[in-house]
């Protein structure tokens, strides 16, 4: 149960270092909306790809194909966040993830 416990604190912590530092990034100047966009699906699929080839399948049975709809979902979903750090404040963004979260486990 402690284990449950600290990894989850461990992922609530490093979502919102994440945050933090997308606002940084994005709020400063370093990087454009565009390109922070790029880099952040880039290295998800880089640790996904990684993961897969470490960690491998155990059962292909489950496997399922992509599709370029739902790629470019993705890119529009991840593409509204970078461009939401740079309009929205904290709590605004808070309330409509949380929505946006809520929506999509009723759907």
């Amino acid at each position: 149960m402690l284990r449950t416990i600290a990894l989850t604190a461990t992922a609530m912590v490093a979502f919102a270092a994440n945050s933090v530092l997308a606002r940084l990034a994005l709020a400063g100047n370093t990087i454009d909306d565009l390109g922070y966009t790029g880099w952040r699906l880039a290295s998800g699929a880089l640790v996904l790809f990684l993961l897969v080839r470490l960690v491998g399948r155990r059962d292909d049975s489950h496997a399922v194909a992509g599709s370029w709809p739902q790629a470019a979902a993705l890119f529009g979903y991840a593409l509204a966040f970078s461009i939401a750090y740079l309009w929205l404040g904290a709590a605004v963004g808070a309330i409509v993830l949380f929505g946006a979260v809520q929506f999509g486990m009723i759907a």
